[in-house]
């Protein structure tokens, strides 16, 4: 009868845990998703053309429905003042999820806008690290 007490109880956590965990990222307290994109520049660009793709790339992805805009962020005081980070937002980690995916899948076509704005900035950028948080 101990062991199938303590089973129960172990069982009785995980399934707590999960709601939890359920409820942390499912829960509107937590509104945007914050995509954090660190970026050594290839000398290629400047910030400012860069930040002109990203504002073209933001026309583009609000008239095609994605649920993501960026901006870029350049250090002025920070450990490394040579990389840039490109911060990229949505309304929540599943609109952030949706917007990836269907993003990635239309670049690795040739010739679609996507893959033309992953040709551009890859001429003037190299991503270093990438980093997700959720906003409350």
């Amino acid at each position: 009868m101990k062991y199938f007490i303590k089973l129960k109880r172990n069982s009785m956590k995980k399934y707590l845990m999960v709601a939890m965990t359920t409820l942390f990222f499912t829960s509107p307290a937590y509104s945007d998703y914050i995509d954090v994109v660190k970026q050594e520049l290839t000398g290629s660009c400047s910030i400012e053309e860069i930040a002109e793709i990203q504002d073209k790339m933001n026309t583009y992805m609000a008239k095609n429905g994605y649920d993501y805009e960026a901006e870029m962020f350049q250090p002025v005081e920070d450990v490394d003042i040579t990389v840039a980070y490109w911060v990229g937002r949505s309304e929540n980690f599943i609109g952030y999820a949706t917007a990836y995916e269907r993003w990635f899948d239309a670049a690795s076509r040739i010739g679609t806008p996507e893959a033309k704005f992953m040709e551009a900035l890859a001429r003037c950028r190299v991503d270093v690290a990438r980093s997700g948080y959720v906003t409350k």
